[in-house]
């Protein structure tokens, strides 16, 4: 469940929050706002909006769709929007985002004046259904940073203002002992005359990038109130950090995530439509290898996919190291970078990512039914709250699920056992009507799974028994709009005298106010299947072994067969089972 006092209702209560959702009399209206590709408020357009309907569906990839009628074009594909509704009582008055969503081609209506267009739109996991069109790679280890002369502390040895190719304005630079940030000196820079879209920089040359890795890139600034409007990080010719308005007048960092494409690379800071004598210090330039957490590599594959989002993520596995190189090769269907993140917090035990109400990603540990709080109750007989209509459907289904399993965990170098790479739960005896007494049978299930270690092997072993568990049935609804509706809400619902608490599995909300769809209950989210396939490869390097599958241009880790050498050039078939190492199967004749 969204929280009910985050903003824009964080001047709110949770009751009086609580109080108006369940408001006897009440006025709803609907809006639109306008958002840019960092899911910045760009306008509103509600003025323009006939009206809208929100799916979300948890058992989907990608969770929520909108199906949407306006009458203004906007850049379909591109534009994103935010849809949301306020609630008002007359007493309290409280808005609520609902999602963000890019817009595919819409049906337009013409004959009307003004046109209408009818469009459908998907929330930013969609974006993430591409990939690096590539093999991509996670390299574990560690490094320090590359800059060699950042502080400028003795001089400016390797810096420089080039003209790259006469994009860039040059700069005049030096270094000062009059400002810094850190230690005795900084570098001062004089930017020249590039007024509009004119850029100048100051910069540097680095060699030793490992394609596919990504590294954070980080400087202090001194902006004062007379100096640029604005400054970014870039690599140039491969990319840039966004635009970054930064305080004036202080010492301010500004950092960026680059995934490298290149090896070597100039890099600096970058000012834009500046007058001659404006200035800037800068101090304290860095750039080091992304650490290797799940949650530093997860937010590199969301920088790498460009979809201009944060990620937040609830708990601590997310710091772990991560426990080898992740490589997703480049396979028919191309790894995505939805993919990627699946897997990646899988490994630790955490939910499937989703997008919050903002255009967020958002994960957390997985905790059973049993040990999750009730977020909501609906209660068919309490008049003063029920948000329940008359129409409700209970739905039983016994089929083939399983009430035995074992879980083991497939990316280890040793022979997994029982405690440390094996994990068998209870058998389900008595739970549900899947269980063995139920059906009378057993169902058993070996299921292979990454894991972090041994507890996160638990984690998502314990994740997919719960879920097995209460997949068996369904309780459709409709309900009066109910804004704060998340993935995985909840429910404690009481019905003829029966209370029992369940997991939301899809909604629809209505942008007029008028009741939607809620389902409770059914099968689990659909977790993705591993992928598995042989492909031709060539060998790169023989110690470590690399291979290169045919079409990628990135190396992939692979692991030799016992009593096996390999040369570089070598042709061989590798077994790809993303997103561990390929397995080399053998020299090609």
């Amino acid at each position: 469940m969204k929280s009910l006092v985050s903003p824009p209702r964080d001047h709110l209560t949770v009751d009086a929050v609580r109080r108006l959702l369940t408001a006897d009399e009440i006025t709803i209206t609907s809006g639109l706002d306008l958002l840019n590709g960092q899911n910045q408020f760009v306008a509103d357009v509600s003025d323009d909006l006939v009206g809208w309907s929100v799916d979300h569906d948890n058992r989907d990839a990608v969770h929520q769709s909108i199906r949407l009628s306006i009458q203004r074009e906007l850049a379909w594909g591109r534009d994103r929007v935010q849809p949301w509704m306020v609630f008002d009582d007359g007493i309290t008055r409280a808005r609520f985002n609902i999602g963000v969503f890019v817009l595919t081609t819409p049906d337009t209506r013409r004959g009307e004046d003004p046109i209408t267009y009818d469009v459908t739109g998907y929330d930013l996991l969609s974006l993430l259904q591409t990939g690096p069109g590539d093999t991509y790679v996670v390299d574990p280890n560690p490094g320090s940073d590359m800059v060699p002369n950042g502080g400028f502390e003795t001089d400016t040895t390797g810096w420089d203002s080039n003209p790259a190719f006469g994009v860039f304005v040059p700069a005049a630079w030096g270094r000062t002992t009059a400002r810094s940030d850190t230690g005795v000196a900084s570098l001062e820079v004089t930017w020249p005359d590039a007024p509009g879209t004119g850029q100048s920089w100051v910069n540097i040359q680095l060699a030793g990038f490992i394609v596919g890795k990504t590294y954070r890139l980080r400087a202090r600034v001194w902006n004062p109130a007379t100096g640029p409007d604005q400054l970014r990080l870039e690599a140039v010719f491969a990319a840039s950090s966004p635009w970054q308005n930064v305080a004036r007048d202080q010492w301010a960092t500004i950092e960026w995530l680059w995934t490298a494409t290149v090896p070597s690379i100039f890099v600096g800071v970058v000012a834009r439509d500046t007058t001659a004598g404006q200035k800037t210090w800068i101090d304290s330039f860095t750039i080091t290898p992304l650490s290797t957490t799940y949650f530093d590599a997860a937010r590199a594959i969301l920088d790498a996919a460009g979809i201009g989002t944060q990620l937040l993520v609830d708990g601590t596995l997310q710091n772990v190291l991560l426990p080898s190189t992740k490589v997703w090769a480049l396979i028919d269907p191309n790894p995505t970078w939805l993919r990627m993140l699946h897997d990646l917090f899988a490994e630790i035990g955490y939910s499937a990512p989703w997008m919050d109400e903002n255009g967020n990603v958002r994960t957390a540990p997985h905790r059973e039914l049993v040990d999750r709080p009730v977020e909501w109750h609906l209660d068919t007989a309490d008049e003063s709250t029920n948000l329940v209509g008359e129409d409700r459907t209970l739905t039983i289904e016994a089929g083939d699920i399983a009430n035995s399993w074992r879980f083991v965990r497939s990316n280890m170098d040793t022979t997994p056992v029982e405690g440390d790479g094996i994990y068998t739960p209870p058998r389900n005896q008595a739970e549900g009507i899947a269980s063995i007494e139920a059906i009378g049978r057993m169902v058993h299930k070996t299921i292979r799974l990454d894991a972090a270690d041994q507890p996160s092997l638990v984690a998502q072993g314990n994740r997919i028994v719960d879920e097995a568990k209460t997949a068996t049935r369904t309780i459709d609804l409709t309900v009066e709009p109910l804004p704060v509706m998340d993935t995985d809400d909840v429910f404690q619902y009481t019905d003829a005298g029966t209370t029992e608490k369940v997991i939301a599995a899809s909604w629809t909300l209505n942008s007029d106010g008028s009741p939607g769809r809620l389902q409770l209950g059914g099968a689990p989210r659909a977790r993705l299947e591993a992928i598995e396939t042989q492909v031709k490869a060539t060998v790169t390097s023989a110690d470590p072994l690399r291979v290169v599958v045919d079409g990628a241009t990135q190396p992939s880790f692979a692991n030799a067969l016992d009593a096996s050498s390999y040369a570089v050039g070598q042709r061989v078939t590798v077994t790809v089972r993303n997103p561990l190492p390929p397995l080399v199967q053998g020299v090609e004749t």
